[in-house]
């Protein structure tokens, strides 16, 4: 029996809340969203859920707390089911969890056969998915025990989200990315250890649930130093990281966001090389703009066995790379030819002219192996960086604030011997020498 369920999620990230929402959803649940345990109080206090979903470590509120107060209201709002949602795999830990008054535990990431199951356990009744994304959870792209990207787990989460939706979670990571490397770099400077280890909690959580699997693995590693020294050790190997991850995620996400494209299908027929089937798509990218002027110089010569050669041919190709929306398009271009169906041309190949240039504008879009700028560096805000260029020319020391809330970027964008410079320049309050230092007409806009 199937059923819609009321749903509290409680989530500060908003990686990781698009991602479990977005699942939640395409189960048919109705999803109330809280970013920290004091919103998620406020609202089990005013409304009956079915069932909570509680991330454990939350500002303004953590999970534990906000689980204790919910646990305080009166019932029936004390009585509702609260599962959490964590990374943390310390038992101790979770011990003090259930004792809050926690009813069940979701791991990070979260995998929908676990949802499914708890649900079960809880006689909730929730809506298991129709059926696996066949051929996904069996599928090992690479030998790295820690590669950059879990591609099992980004296929899950694209075929979870509407494209628009994948698209908005790649381009919020970016700068999210970029402002946690920030607040690591200040809280390493600050020597403050105990900030160092919760950043780094977050990024653990937030990068392990869209599968980047490395820069978790690290941040893990960040999160449980108890060395000041050991963690400044890492942080350049976990930024460098990140900018890898960025650039290789820009690029996967590209390939998977190519409209018509069945991923899964794609990267299984060539063995996972990302770079083969980029390749291939290119090639056909190329071809449809041949294979449609000759459909229609065929079909206005009245050739229609060569026009549904054509679509037959466009077909196979497509079909083979796993390009299934062209594929069908055209296979039904070819139906409509064989059977004298004319009435049907003009709609369905305006249809295919259109898939087609999007397709094609899907593949252009994917990065090439020479464009790897720095998601990291590429995403300084260019109203900030001239509002110090200015302000250093100016003279104004007003740029002595905005210098320092961009210092850590403008490490990572410049070349060292010319941070080293500006660094200098600054400590001598030489703003003339630091705006020249600073000067990056190379820098790309977000």
């Amino acid at each position: 029996v199937v059923s819609t369920l009321t749903i509290l999620l409680a989530e500060d990230n908003p990686i990781n809340r698009m991602i479990v929402k977005l699942g939640l959803e395409q189960r048919h649940h109705r999803v109330t969203v809280a970013e920290n345990g004091a919103q998620a109080y406020e609202a089990a206090a005013g409304h009956r859920f079915d069932v909570i979903l509680m991330d454990m470590q939350m500002p303004v509120m953590d999970g534990t707390d906000a689980t204790r107060r919910i646990r305080s209201l009166p019932p029936p709002y004390s009585e509702v089911p609260i599962v959490a949602l964590t990374a943390d795999a310390i038992s101790e830990h979770r011990a003090a969890y259930m004792e809050a008054g926690l009813t069940d535990f979701l791991t990070k990431p979260v995998e929908w056969t676990e949802v499914d199951a708890v649900f079960t356990r809880l006689n909730l009744g929730g809506v298991k998915r129709s059926a696996p994304i066949d051929g996904i959870d069996r599928v090992k792209f690479e030998d790295d025990p820690a590669p950059l990207l879990d591609r099992r787990r980004l296929l899950e989460i694209r075929a979870a989200m509407t494209p628009s939706a994948f698209n908005e979670m790649i381009r919020e990571l970016i700068p999210y990315s970029r402002n946690e490397v920030v607040l690591l770099r200040e809280a390493t400077g600050e020597q403050n250890l105990p900030r160092v280890n919760r950043i780094a909690h977050g990024l653990k959580g937030m990068f392990i649930d869209i599968g980047a699997v490395r820069v978790a693995d690290l941040a893990k590693g960040l999160q449980t130093c108890a060395d000041l020294a050991a963690a400044e050790t890492l942080l350049p190997t976990i930024s460098a990281t990140i900018h890898d991850t960025l650039v290789e995620l820009e690029r996967v996400s590209a390939v998977i966001a190519v409209p018509g494209l069945d991923a899964r299908q794609a990267l299984l027929r060539f063995g996972g090389n990302e770079e083969t089937l980029r390749s291939m798509l290119a090639r056909l990218a190329e071809m449809t703009v041949g294979l449609l002027e000759t459909l229609r110089g065929t079909l206005k010569a009245g050739d229609a066995r060569q026009a549904a050669r054509c679509m037959h041919s466009l077909r196979g190709s497509a079909g083979n790379i796993g390009v299934v929306g062209l594929a069908s398009l055209a296979g039904d271009i070819e139906s409509a030819i064989l059977d004298g169906r004319t009435g049907d041309l003009p709609n369905l190949l305006g249809n295919l002219e259109a898939s087609a240039q999007a397709f094609r504008d899907g593949v252009k879009a994917i990065p090439g192996d020479a464009e790897k700028p720095d998601p990291l560096v590429a995403s300084i805000d260019p109203e900030r960086l001239s509002r110090l260029t200015a302000l250093l020319r100016e003279g104004n020391l007003a740029a002595l604030d905005d210098y320092k809330s961009l210092g850590p970027l403008l490490k990572a964008a410049l070349p060292a011997g010319r941070y080293d410079a500006l660094v200098a320049a600054m400590e001598k309050l030489d703003f003339s020498a630091a705006a020249t230092a600073i000067d990056l007409p190379e820098l790309p806009s977000r």
